[in-house]
């Protein structure tokens, strides 16, 4: 795929987004989950449907499941609020906001490990990268 007046560098790192997008899979969480925080090596596992999801616990994420237990608060205001509860609060908080909540958890499949790519509302669609190409171009 060739963008035009675009560099190949920029074509490169779209289409690697784009097949990325393409490993990404849904679940609406229907039913109760379990979470557990490893914070020394900043990860998280959230149990659901009888598979485990791992997920890296960088700003993003922790933005996108703190703002399941505390509603309408920024990014920063977010992070800073879950560093002042203990793991064993945040598993017991997350536990409680996530189960039978119809979030849904996007996430893909490496070998036997389902890595967390993000957590959404059910009001949620993903976007289409495959048809970026065709937006216009901005000069």
């Amino acid at each position: 795929m060739k963008l035009p007046t675009v560099n190949s560098s920029v074509n490169t790192a779209l289409e690697a987004v784009i097949e990325r997008e393409g490993l990404v899979k849904t679940l609406p969480i229907d039913g109760t989950v379990a979470v557990e925080i490893f914070a020394s090596i900043k990860k998280i596992s959230i149990k659901a449907a009888g598979k485990a999801f791992l997920g890296n616990l960088d700003p993003k994420l922790i933005h996108q499941l703190g703002s399941k237990i505390w509603k309408n608060l920024d990014r920063e205001s977010t992070i800073e609020r879950w560093n002042k509860h203990s793991n064993s609060d945040l598993e017991h908080h997350l536990e409680s906001a996530l189960s039978r909540s119809g979030t849904v958890l996007r996430y893909a499949e490496y070998g036997d490990t389902c890595h967390i790519y993000g957590v959404t509302s059910v009001s949620v669609r993903p976007s289409h990268l495959a048809n970026a190409h065709r937006l216009p171009v901005v000069r």
